[in-house]
């Protein structure tokens, strides 16, 4: 007997589950953020302009932009719509820079990906380079076809590559000093490892191994969880070891709120370390959605300029997009 499998079906099916599909035609007005649609058309195979009802389309992530072939949104234009000016920014980034921190980045996937490739955004907007002491960054996995719709940064993809080591490159404008690990071993010892901030969402080993130490040692380790759900985002600082509090950053993603909600919580924690704040007792330190932001009209006169037309998923028919059919066959 033999067994054929259909390729696009099974795509997507794993893209089904992790990213928001609004449908194309509620694609509306001039200046469209378009990057919450891109799943939609990867999946039907419709990704080109010509499929976008919008003159003026634009994208928030440089790589889905690539993709399309459209404009991407400047860091400046992104940093006014979620209400910091210039001056702010750059007022931030030389906080953090005075504070001389080293940083280890947990994971290399989504979270991490966005808190890099914003964070160098920032600092070419403001020419303030090297902000951080030392940056480590650790991941044991390879990125799959489904993670990359959520990376902004443009990466030519490969399933052999460590994601560890494609972010180390991303990272060359935040630190004199980058080291990556890819090895579950090494990234365990070096939670150990006191002196660092450590930033990101773990998986579940390695949280474990933080409320042990935080449990058992006098010595605590300072720790930001970064997670993502639906269209909300939380930083908490050394959360309780309690996976209803830990959500990964899927869901139904919906990308243009994904990525601004990114862009808040890098800001927000990058003001957190230039504020001093104490990284050492559990608390949440942001809970923020662009969307119920958006929504009820608390931007600023960027707004008029471009327009989150993607409805929310409840409000879809989760139909298979035109050209996915079949499954496998025996």
């Amino acid at each position: 007997m033999r067994k054929e499998y259909d390729l696009k079906k099974m795509y997507f099916d794993d893209m089904k589950v992790r990213y928001a599909m609004p449908d194309m035609s509620t694609i509306r007005g001039s200046g469209a953020v378009v990057d919450s649609y891109y799943p939609t058309m990867a999946c039907s195979g419709n990704d080109y302009p010509k499929n976008i009802r919008s003159a003026t389309a634009c994208c928030i992530s440089p790589s889905i932009a690539i993709k399309l072939g459209l404009r991407a949104i400047p860091i400046l234009e992104l940093v006014k719509m979620l209400g910091y000016t210039e001056r702010d920014i750059k007022a931030i980034l030389l906080g953090v820079k005075a504070k001389k921190e080293s940083l280890y980045l947990i994971g290399a996937g989504g979270t991490s990906s966005n808190f890099i490739h914003w964070t160098n955004e920032m600092c070419i907007l403001t020419n303030t380079l090297n902000i951080f002491e030392e940056m480590i960054i650790s991941d044991s996995d390879n990125f799959s076809l489904t993670n990359i719709p959520r990376i902004p940064m443009h990466i030519q993809y490969t399933s052999s590559i460590k994601k560890s080591m494609i972010m180390k490159g991303a990272a060359l404008n935040l630190s004199t000093k980058i080291e990556y690990h890819t090895s579950t071993t090494a990234i365990l010892h070096m939670i150990n490892k006191p002196g660092h901030l450590y930033y990101g969402a773990p998986d579940i080993e390695t949280r474990d191994a933080i409320s042990i130490n935080n449990r058992d040692n006098e010595q605590k380790i300072r720790f930001v969880s970064a997670t993502h759900g639906g269209d909300n985002c939380l930083l908490q600082v050394v959360p309780l070891q309690d996976s209803s509090l830990q959500v990964e950053s899927y869901g139904l993603v919906d990308l243009s709120f994904f990525f601004m909600n990114h862009i808040k919580m890098t800001i927000r924690f990058l003001k957190a370390i230039a504020d001093g704040e104490d990284f050492t007792e559990t608390r949440e330190i942001l809970e923020y959605s662009f969307r119920d932001t958006y929504e009820a009209d608390a931007l600023g006169s960027t707004k008029k300029t471009y327009r989150f037309t993607a409805p929310k998923q409840e409000n879809l028919l989760l139909d298979v997009p035109t050209g996915i059919e079949g499954a496998a066959n025996d």
